[in-house]
């Protein structure tokens, strides 16, 4: 199961899964993490509203814009990131 950290999270494997970065797991241990609000899904209702950036978090936004060869401060704000967003 593929998810995104909603907070840093402890993985099985010995690493840490930064907040807003993908990780995969079982599906056990993905429903626990849904469940208790520490991880939501890459796809499916939340993965349907990312056509929208203005819905990106902050961790997501600053993925984006690294995935897009993008430079920004560290700590820009949101409105600031979106901003500096390539248009689709």
């Amino acid at each position: 199961m593929e998810l995104i950290a909603k907070r840093p999270i402890l993985l099985d494997a010995g690493g840490i899964a930064p907040e807003g970065g993908v990780f995969t797991t079982d599906e056990q241990h993905g429903r626990q993490l849904l469940d208790k609000g520490y991880a939501r899904e890459t796809a499916g209702p939340e993965g349907a509203d990312k056509s929208d950036p203005a819905k990106f978090t902050v961790p997501e936004l600053k993925t984006a814009l690294d995935a897009a060869g993008v430079t920004f401060k560290a700590s820009a704000s949101k409105a600031e990131l979106l901003a500096l967003l390539p248009a689709a």
